[in-house]
């Protein structure tokens, strides 16, 4: 805005109070005070334990003192459907006052572009907080599976069987992705959490499963799971392991890089369609403070999490390069 065109409004502006016009606006103290006694629902799309809801709880632990008012917390797991259910509910039911947050899946905005069924909400108009974490995704075989590589997977012999929470969720896609560069694949859905999804590989109900680096290393360190490929960026001890940029062709290749997106908004917060927009920037700025906080820091390091920040301008310009894919290559995924 330019000083002149500020000047202008500055003398619109005492002409109404002058004539005794109320301004209907609420005024920027009147917005900071919103939070002030209120309690901030931190909405997780999984159940306890793993990855989501290890973020979701240190955002719920940390966000309110950097929000004005310090409004109380509280994290509420609600999983089901790979995600879809949370993300489907902070759209059409949720609050829309600022006071209810989501950590949905990584690949909600994927998912509504490959037409998964049951999307009940458009990623557009979802009001984007920040990314918390940008992570690799690694695929794993159980301990007594003979998978160490793809070419492994390749000579099983048998169709490999992947332990996934449901169509439209990232394990699932990404078993998807496998399918259509030509492995014999299948997804087994319906394990609602990483350790159900554990639980099933350890009894040999399914082969393998695949998440998130920083949610593999537990099982990976002390349960014997194989990685056997990986897509994205994880640490360098793992240079050696197949990469499918490397391994994957034509429409399939660039499905790959398609769904590599979301990994770089790794754990996105997002709220609600309809969240005044004074509100959304006190919750964007809150949430920026937070992950540069020594206390929320610390407090990753002790749960083994890492801390890598993506703005939501940086999101959303990831965001639009997915929406914006071609329906060739979204085709592969089958839901289109």
């Amino acid at each position: 805005m330019t000083i002149k065109k500020r000047n202008i409004i500055s003398v619109l502006s005492a002409c109404v109070l002058g004539f005794g016009v109320a301004s209907t606006a609420p005024s920027v103290s009147a917005q900071e005070n919103f939070y002030e006694g209120k309690t901030i629902k931190v909405v997780i799309r999984s159940t306890p334990g793993g990855g989501y809801d290890d973020y979701g709880r240190l955002v719920a632990r940390h966000i309110g003192k950097h929000i004005p008012g310090n409004p109380d917390t509280v994290a509420v797991n609600m999983p089901a459907a790979g995600g879809l259910v949370s993300t489907n509910y902070m759209y059409n039911r949720a609050a829309q006052d600022g006071t209810e947050i989501l950590i949905p899946s990584r690949e909600f905005v994927f998912a509504q572009r490959a037409g998964v069924p049951g999307v009940r909400y458009d990623a557009n108009k979802f009001n984007l907080l920040g990314s918390i974490e940008s992570e690799g995704r690694v695929y794993l075989a159980g301990p007594d599976v003979p998978v160490a590589n793809l070419a492994d997977l390749e000579a099983l012999g048998e169709t490999f069987l992947f332990a996934t929470s449901g169509v439209g969720a990232g394990d699932y896609l990404f078993m998807q992705l496998l399918e259509e560069g030509g492995y014999d694949v299948r997804g087994i859905t319906g394990f609602t959490g990483s350790s159900e999804a554990n639980l099933a590989v350890l009894r040999g109900d399914t082969h393998g499963t695949n998440r998130t680096f920083g949610s593999a290393v537990d099982v990976i360190e002390n349960e014997g799971f194989k990685v056997f490929a990986k897509i994205g960026k994880i640490p360098p001890e793992y240079n050696d392991t197949d990469d499918l940029f490397d391994f994957l062709k034509g429409d399939v290749l660039q499905l790959a890089k398609v769904m590599a997106v979301p990994l770089s908004v790794g754990r996105p917060f997002i709220t609600g369609p309809d969240v005044p927009a004074d509100r959304v920037k006190i919750l964007q700025d809150a949430f920026k403070a937070m992950v540069e906080d020594p206390e929320l820091l610390a407090d990753a390091k002790r749960a083994g999490r890492g801390i890598s920040y993506t703005s939501p301008e940086e999101m959303r310009d990831l965001y639009d390069a997915t929406l914006n894919a071609s329906d060739k290559v979204m085709d592969l995924v089958g839901t289109n």
